[in-house]
């Protein structure tokens, strides 16, 4: 039940719930109200530390968790109760999560617009700033936007190209190193798969519009 706490998943901890209350339901009267009591202290006490800034103990399905339940008269009373609890909880630490991931994201796109000439840039760049892993960067970022961070930044490279190719003479290859391709011919093969054209061809079409 604690680690569905921790994942924030409402199957888990009903399924969970459910085996437990099935486990204790033939016991003595006794302890199974000390047996919930320890249970109850145990998903106030995760709730409250796996993130200390979320109000979860202020929700009135969480507040005095372990007094209702004591004053409860069945296992069925006792078993709903714990139950909207722990979704109750679990609605509130997804909401902090998504606030946390949504902050996060809002991170990546300043630092590519100004290093995305580098071409070093990329996930691991990114996650070294943050001080993150790249691997739970990549994953958060992919979770959230069903996307890449290297499609990311590449799309925003051959965007930043496009404006070059439009505004300026400078030769192709001089435009994909400006916008942090060192590989002309990955360059061409990004370019002409986002955009339906080649380089010379999108200056060319785009010229002759204006």
């Amino acid at each position: 039940m604690v680690e569905s706490l921790h994942n924030c998943n409402s199957d888990k901890y009903s399924n969970a719930l459910n085996s437990l209350i099935e486990l204790i339901s033939d016991y003595h009267y006794l302890y199974i109200r000390s047996f919930l009591l320890r249970v109850t202290s145990a998903i106030s006490w995760t709730a409250a530390n796996i993130n200390q800034h979320t109000p979860v103990l202020e929700n009135e399905s969480v507040m005095n968790l372990s007094h209702r339940i004591n004053s409860c008269l069945t296992l069925s009373e006792a078993r709903l109760i714990m139950e909207k609890a722990g979704h109750e909880i679990i609605i509130l630490l997804t909401g902090k999560k998504e606030n946390k991931t949504e902050a996060l994201l809002k991170e990546i796109v300043p630092l590519i617009e100004t290093n995305y000439r580098d071409p070093n840039l990329s996930a691991t760049f990114i996650a070294d700033v943050l001080g993150l892993s790249t691997t739970y960067l990549n994953r958060t970022y992919r979770a959230y936007k069903n996307d890449s961070l290297t499609n990311l930044i590449n799309t925003y490279r051959l965007e930043r190209a496009a404006e070059l190719l439009n505004a300026s003479k400078t030769q192709i290859n001089l435009i994909a190193e400006n916008v942090g391709f060192i590989n002309g011919g990955y360059f061409f093969t990004l370019f002409k798969k986002y955009y339906g054209l080649t380089p010379r061809e999108y200056r060319s079409v785009n010229r002759n519009k204006m």
